[in-house]
């Protein structure tokens, strides 16, 4: 029996739930590495949903979900550079010059 004035079963508070949202934030931010557009996409969206989840709800993951929106964001910056680049004819292969007519 323990000592008077302790209360047994008490101890370190269990830690509370982190948010799926915030952990698939993070991870399609990361493959947004292999599939441009769509992996960042989403996780961006997914950063937003967990961020108010972890608000309203308690969650954590609060960390989590900021990374995979800067994340995100990032790599879409990124994808958008990269198809204005290509789009505006910014590319690497070597030519001649000129209009491609031959006289």
């Amino acid at each position: 029996m323990p000592p008077s004035g302790y209360q047994p079963g008490y101890g370190y508070p269990r830690p509370g739930n982190t948010s799926g949202f915030a952990i698939a934030s993070l991870v399609c931010s990361l493959l947004g590495l292999l599939v441009a557009f769509l992996g960042p996409l989403l996780g961006v969206v997914f950063g937003a949903v967990a961020l108010r989840h972890t608000r309203e709800r308690g969650e954590g993951g609060r960390g989590l979900a900021i990374a995979g929106i800067v994340v995100g964001g990032v790599l879409l910056l990124l994808d958008v550079a990269a198809v204005i680049a290509i789009a505006t004819g910014h590319t690497t292969s070597g030519g001649g010059g000129g209009s491609g007519i031959s006289v």
